[in-house]
């Protein structure tokens, strides 16, 4: 599905000190995200030792394109990490015409459910 298409891997950001790992959501289905920590001394936790806030997001592209990879969205979810100082999961759900609609939304459901 992925084929041609660019994709940038996930790892350390030298211009905003943002870290991404991409991890499973859930094997069965194959829903993954790319986690973003903003540049802290402790991971998921501020300067003060206070949880940061935790930004859920979905990439656009209708339910048909996109991923959390693409480089548009990689460099835009860093950026609000680096700036906004949050966690961000960003939800590579599954994708229309392979996987009909509610499976975006249970997708979506389910990242919710397993960030939080």
């Amino acid at each position: 599905r992925a084929g041609g298409m660019e994709s940038v891997p996930a790892g350390y950001d030298d211009e905003t000190g943002v870290t991404s790992k991409d991890v499973v959501i859930d094997a069965v289905t194959g829903v993954s995200a790319r986690l973003y920590l903003p540049p802290c001394i402790q991971p998921a936790t501020d300067d003060d030792g206070k949880k940061l806030p935790i930004l859920l997001f979905f990439h656009a592209g209708y339910f048909v394109v996109g991923s959390a990879s693409w480089p548009p969205v990689h460099r835009y979810t860093n950026s609000v990490v680096a700036s906004a100082r949050v966690v961000a999961v960003s939800v590579n759900y599954r994708l229309a015409p392979e996987h009909l609609l509610p499976a975006a939304y249970d997708d979506s459901w389910g990242a919710l459910s397993w960030a939080v």
